[in-house]
């Protein structure tokens, strides 16, 4: 196998769980912090 083609897939999913927990923080800060994040989702 190619390991540039699996270290890209990787990176792929490691961005997609990131940008799910920015989501989650983004949820949470507008309930709990007074001044929310800007909407990153």
């Amino acid at each position: 196998m190619h390991i540039v083609a699996v270290v890209v897939v990787l990176m792929m999913a490691v961005a997609e769980i990131l940008n799910g927990v920015l989501c989650v923080l983004t949820f949470l800060s507008a309930n709990f912090l007074p001044f929310p994040l800007s909407n990153i989702c």
